[in-house]
């Protein structure tokens, strides 16, 4: 297991807008959580429908400003902000006027194939 990992941003993995590299997760001898960053551009409207996920959540935004529908509230989230949604809260986030940078930290981290999104009826934030 490596103890210090660089993050290079030209090993990005892309879905759909977002690009993405897990940092550390099962495949690397993490136990417990899936670590990654995650770079959206300006006015991203969030990775799909609104949706629920059956572990925590927790976002730390790194750059840019994010906000989040968690239960129908809306929220805003600037850089240095952590936002912390439990398992199974309805959720969906999007971008500013700015790219954002965010880590995502997931835990119990989801398993490779494990179903990680349950998505719900409620509209996207915009």
């Amino acid at each position: 297991m490596d103890y210090v990992r660089e993050v290079d941003t030209n090993a990005l993995t892309v879905f759909g807008r977002i690009a993405r590299t897990t940092l550390l997760g099962p495949e690397s001898g993490a136990q417990g959580c899936v670590v990654s960053y995650n770079e959206i551009p300006p006015g991203d409207a969030g990775a799909g429908p609104y949706r629920t996920h059956p572990f925590q959540q927790n976002v730390y935004v790194v750059q840019g400003v994010m906000a989040f529908l968690i239960e129908g509230q809306r929220y805003e989230a600037p850089a240095g902000s952590l936002v912390a949604i439990p398992p199974g809260f309805p959720q969906n986030w999007a971008s500013g006027t700015d790219p954002a940078r965010f880590l995502g930290i997931e835990v119990p981290g989801p398993q490779p194939g494990a179903l990680a999104v349950v998505p719900v009826e409620e509209p996207d934030i915009q």
